[in-house]
């Protein structure tokens, strides 16, 4: 389900913190996993929050999922950003020497 895979999510952000304390780390969402950002669906705004404002976590939604589905940056919570292409920001990242996980389930 959507809020398992959420859940997940952030045990898995937690755990990676644990192990690389120092790990910079961007959560590129698209597809379903748009709504984990959407202000009026999320139940995890405090957890995501935090990482944010700690600036352990960058969190980005993808702008064509975005239009797909006809959400707005208002709807979304205020500490993300946004990304032209949630497949292209993997892309490019990984091109830089960055390591891909799959969140959630």
């Amino acid at each position: 389900s959507d809020s398992l895979s959420q859940f997940s999510l952030i045990g898995n952000i937690k755990n990676l913190k644990d192990a690389f304390p120092k790990a910079k780390i961007e959560v590129v969402f698209h597809g379903g996993g748009i709504l984990m950002l959407v202000s009026d669906k999320t139940k995890y705004t405090k957890e995501l929050q935090d990482y944010v404002t700690n600036k352990e976590v960058a969190l980005v939604a993808c702008q064509n999922t975005m239009r797909a589905r006809k959400i707005t940056k208002e709807m979304l919570l205020p500490f993300v950003g946004t990304v032209p292409s949630g497949v292209a920001e993997i892309v490019i990242k990984q091109d830089k020497g960055w390591a891909y996980l799959k969140g959630g389930q």
